[in-house]
Order: C-alpha cells, then sequence, then structure tokens
C-alpha cells in the first residue's frame, strides 16, 4: 500500500502508451474559459482510386455498347427510294442495299418462267429503273401496279434484286346487287387455301 503522505508527482506519465494525451474534463473546461475549441476528431481515410476505376471502366463499357448498337443498326438500314431519288445519287446509290417503289411501266414485263427471271422497270414522275428479279412473282403483279423492290444498283443502271413486293390496299369490296359473283372460282381458292 501505498502511503498517503508520498508526494504524487503530477508531471510523471502514468499511461502505458504514448501519444497525444488523454483528454480530461480539466481540459474542457479550461478550453471553454479561453475560448479554443476542442480537438478535431478524423474520420476513417478514404481512398477516391478504385470507385474512380469503376466509374471509368462503367464509362467505357457504355460508350462501347453505344457504337455497336448505333453501328450495328446503321449497317442493317435500307433506305426507301423512288426512282429519281436512287438516281440522283449517283455513284453513292451503287451497291447499295435500297428498296426502290415505284409503279410498273406499261409493255415492261418480260417473265420466264423455266429460268424465273422477270424484268420490268419501275417508274415515278421523272425517273424509271430497270429492274431483275429472280424471284416468282405474286399472282397480284401486273402493269400499272406499286410495287417495292430490295436490292442493289449495279453501275449499268440495272437494279438486281429477290425480293419484290406488290402494294395492294387492305380494303374489300363487296360485290354490288347488280354484279353476278362466281361462286365456282370462289370455291376454288377457298380450296386451295385450304390444302
Amino acid at each position: 500500500m501505498s502511503d498517503p503522505e508520498d508526494p504524487i508527482d503530477q508531471s510523471a506519465e502514468t499511461l502505458p502508451w504514448t501519444g497525444e494525451p488523454a483528454y480530461t474534463s480539466d481540459d474542457d473546461s479550461a478550453a471553454s474559459t479561453e475560448g479554443a475549441t476542442s480537438p478535431p476528431t478524423r474520420g476513417p481515410v478514404r481512398r477516391r482510386g478504385p470507385r474512380l476505376f469503376v466509374a471509368g471502366a462503367l464509362l467505357i463499357a457504355a460508350a462501347a455498347l453505344t457504337y455497336l448498337v448505333i453501328g450495328g443498326v446503321e449497317q442493317n438500314l435500307v433506305y426507301y427510294l423512288t426512282p429519281s431519288e436512287l438516281l440522283a445519287k449517283g455513284e453513292e446509290a451503287i451497291g447499295a442495299n435500297v428498296r426502290l417503289g415505284g409503279m410498273v411501266a406499261p409493255n415492261t414485263i418480260d417473265w420466264q418462267p423455266e429460268s424465273t427471271t422477270l424484268s420490268f422497270t419501275v417508274k415515278d414522275a421523272n425517273a424509271e429503273v430497270k429492274v431483275r428479279a429472280t424471284a416468282i412473282p405474286p399472282e397480284m403483279f401486273r402493269e400499272g401496279i406499286g410495287v417495292i423492290v430490295e436490292g442493289s444498283l449495279a453501275s449499268d443502271g440495272l437494279f438486281t434484286t429477290n425480293r419484290l413486293m406488290v402494294r395492294h390496299s387492305n380494303e374489300y369490296k363487296a360485290p354490288g346487287d347488280n354484279e353476278s359473283v362466281d361462286i365456282d372460282y370462289m370455291s376454288e381458292t377457298l380450296e386451295e387455301d385450304a390444302s
């Protein structure tokens, strides 16, 4: 036991660690009387390197994905042009995959069933383009009807295609009171569709 009469050394350090002295309530009262504030506390140190790396990687990935989507769409676009617009493009139109739309010019259809080759001319108000198709034409194909062909223009001015679509209206017109209906023809079409 210690003797109560032993003097206590107030300046001696009794704490087992070194560093800043312990904060006591006496310091608080002294600081408040002098107008000073308590020492600032420090939080954990945060490193920004990993966050910036992740943000940069996400930004690069988003840019690459956007480029791929836009590039893929651009390559798969098919432009719809009239004969006048196609010929106005000049050299730029040669070899490009486009849809050409217009009317089938009268007296230009040449169908060769043995080789399934169809030649005709598509026209608009100002220009004509010769077309060669390697597909069997639809039953509705005839002179004066609107068509759309998908293909490319060659340097000799011939538009080649293997896809031919006929424009038609979606309106159904019932026979009038004085018009006769061919029942035999109608039954034949139903039998063909059923098979």
